[in-house]
């Protein structure tokens, strides 16, 4: 739930439509920037592949079904949330160590 707190999200009308910018800045100063420059074919995804994809992915780091579960409901739901505070749980119980 820290996470919460600390996470900006900033809207650029330079950047294009299915063209996201990432920026991280660590603890120790340094920093991870990300940018999708290919447009918005890498976002077409259908939501049962998506869901697939996610399943397969979180079974290669040993996250259970259940959470990974939780995790496809919360971003199911993600527009009928006041804000994300429950899908970043659902994140966090999937990613962090017991």
């Amino acid at each position: 739930m820290e996470l919460i707190s600390k996470v900006i999200v900033i809207a650029d009308a330079a950047r294009k439509r299915y063209e996201p910018s990432l920026k991280v800045v660590l603890k120790d100063g340094s920093i991870l920037d990300w940018k999708e420059e290919s447009g918005d074919s890498s976002y077409r995804l259908t939501w049962e592949g998506a869901a697939r994809m996610t399943y397969r992915l979180c079974n290669e780091v040993d996250v259970p079904e259940s959470l990974a579960s939780a995790l496809i409901d919360e971003v199911n739901a993600i527009e009928k949330r006041p804000n994300i505070e429950s899908l970043i749980s659902s994140i966090c119980a999937a990613t962090l160590d017991p």
